[in-house]
């Protein structure tokens, strides 16, 4: 069995455990409120670094990398566009690293590439074209020269941008890709803030090719 279907095996059978918030513990760790948490990687990689130890000490299998909000125009936004690679590149070392440094060989532990959303709006809502937001993924996913285990799509809240980042993933990296939705209950059932039923958005990303919802 390959290492990419090994890892959907295990997903399958509930024998994975992920990490927890990363932003939650940088802000603890002195990061102001507004400052961009991808810079860490390069100005207190020691901090992202410990950051994932503890986790890996608490028993997570899976940890994420400090990549979030780490797409092209979030960055330029912060003026560090021409960063970009190196911010995304350099956080896949330092979780790898924590890995290596706590664990070697000893268990299996698992490099998640963190990929949340753009923050633009398609219409109705917004004037973002899907062409805006794929560019937003294929540029944060496309610049990675690190390898990873799985691509972790997070916290989605409209379906059509869970699609065209899942169809960004599909096309640039050969791991598997998993999506995450953020939903709400009101009378009707689960919906996202966009009216997308929890039901629908598992199947339409099923037949898209996501290999864990």
């Amino acid at each position: 069995m390959s290492g990419k279907q090994d890892l959907i095996e295990k997903f399958s059978r509930g024998e994975v455990l992920l990490d927890g918030g990363m932003g939650s513990m940088l802000i603890a760790a002195g990061l102001k409120m507004g400052s961009p948490p991808e810079e860490w990687n390069r100005s207190r990689p020691e901090v992202v670094r410990g950051i994932h130890e503890s986790y890996l000490d608490a028993g997570a299998q899976l940890i994420g990398t400090n990549t979030f909000g780490c797409t092209p125009s979030r960055m330029a936004g912060f003026g560090l566009g021409d960063d970009l690679a190196e911010l995304n590149n350099v956080a896949v070392r330092l979780a790898r690293e924590a890995i290596v440094g706590r664990n070697g060989s000893a268990a299996e532990r698992y490099v998640v590439l963190s990929v949340g959303p753009t923050g633009k709006m398609l219409p109705p809502v917004g004037d973002t074209t899907e062409d805006d937001i794929r560019a937003d993924y294929e540029g944060q996913i496309g610049c990675l020269t690190e390898p990873v285990d799985l691509v972790l799509i997070e916290t989605i809240f409209d379906l059509k941008e869970g699609l065209i980042a899942l169809a960004a993933a599909k096309s640039l990296i050969d791991a598997p890709v998993a999506v995450t939705m953020t939903f709400s209950k009101n009378p009707r059932g689960f919906f996202t803030i966009m009216g997308n039923a929890a039901a629908d958005s598992l199947k339409q990303l099923e037949q898209a090719g996501a290999d864990i919802v």
